[in-house]
């Protein structure tokens, strides 16, 4: 869990410099995370495939759009359930956000 505080924070700082065209909603939201100690849960064993840095980047931002797990109050629950608790929605990614099929 401590790893993916600090994946997140690094993230952040990096999205921050304004290179990615992130929105602000979306950094916003990163932070509410980490203020809240909401932390997603990103698998640290097993077989990343030839994607390296990409599989666990994904499940890191899973919970912005409502989806994987998330750590909150040392237990571990649905993104979408503890966003509901806080009254949130999942966010929309935009452009350079995320892939989309």
């Amino acid at each position: 869990m401590e790893l993916a505080k600090i994946m997140l924070i690094t993230k952040v700082h990096a999205l921050a410099q304004g290179f990615s065209g992130v929105q602000l909603g979306t950094l916003e939201r990163i932070l509410w995370h980490i203020e809240n100690d909401i932390i997603p849960v990103v698998p640290e064993k097993g077989s990343v495939g030839a994607s390296g840095d990409l599989a666990p980047l994904a499940h890191l931002f899973l919970p912005l759009v409502g989806l994987g797990e998330v750590w909150w109050k040392g237990a571990r629950y649905k993104a979408e359930e503890v966003l509901q608790k806080f009254q949130l929605s999942p966010i929309t990614l935009g452009p350079k956000e995320g892939l989309h099929s």
